[in-house]
């Protein structure tokens, strides 16, 4: 051979066989598998997002402020009070806390904000029912002038209070209704339940659906969320 001729080297090609692509593809197939079984037992197979009826209501409560009591007594509606003293800076004393109230003969008194506040909420939460949950970012007070008891020591202090409310679900119950059922059964029962405004059904993974439609036998199986003006929170069991 010539040294100026060059030398090639031959590379076999490398070539699939029907057997190896025949693994390949039962390989792919046991992945896919295995992927959805892992999904089906970390997410779980239904996802219900319930939106509440949203209630507005309106409470009106007569609480009572007392210039010879020094501790707010909570359950009995009855909160401490003084008279604002000559020379006092009531911007000042606000911002430590205090609130001034006007008397219907125009004098003006100063109560914790924070009693005051705490006594309300109690009267509020002891009239609604123990399934009632208050959005609390949109209460609204209303203190009405505070009229002079007969004895000039206490006061009447008129309140009145608008929150919006939405029911609290019986997650555990719902869930123990509903297993075995279809969607559709599903979303006619829950929109016949007392506080629901709309229901969404969504079955996970997305991937991998479930051809019968049918709610799993297993109540773990089912999440309930909760859309509160578009802030959503897994619902706990009750």
């Amino acid at each position: 051979m010539s040294a100026q001729q060059q030398v090639r080297l031959t590379i076999p090609k490398a070539h699939t066989t029907t057997g190896g692509r025949r693994g390949l593809y039962i390989f792919l197939f046991g992945a896919l598998i295995l992927i959805g079984g892992i999904s089906y037992l970390i997410w779980p197979i239904v996802d219900i997002v319930v939106t509440p009826k949203i209630d507005h209501i309106q409470r009106n409560f007569s609480l009572k402020l007392d210039l010879d009591v020094s501790t707010t007594i909570t359950q009995s509606g009855i909160v401490p009070v003084r008279y604002l003293k000559p020379g006092e800076n009531l911007s000042s004393l606000e911002s430590l806390g205090l609130l001034a109230i006007t008397t219907n003969k125009s004098d003006t008194l100063l109560v914790v904000k924070k009693d005051l506040e705490s006594t309300w909420q109690y009267a509020l939460d002891s009239s609604l029912s123990p399934n009632d949950n208050i959005i609390s970012n949109n209460t609204k007070i209303n203190y009405k002038p505070a009229t002079v008891m007969p004895s000039g020591k206490s006061f009447t202090l008129p309140v009145m209070i608008e929150v919006d409310i939405y029911r609290q679900f019986p997650v555990k119950y719902w869930k123990e209704q509903l297993v075995g059922k279809t969607k559709d059964q599903a979303l006619n029962w829950l929109n016949l339940q007392p506080g629901v405004d709309k229901v969404k059904i969504n079955y996970y993974p997305y991937f991998f659906a479930n051809i019968s439609q049918k709610f799993p036998s297993n109540p773990s199986a089912l999440r309930f969320t909760l859309d509160l003006i578009g802030k959503t929170t897994i619902l706990e069991e009750r």
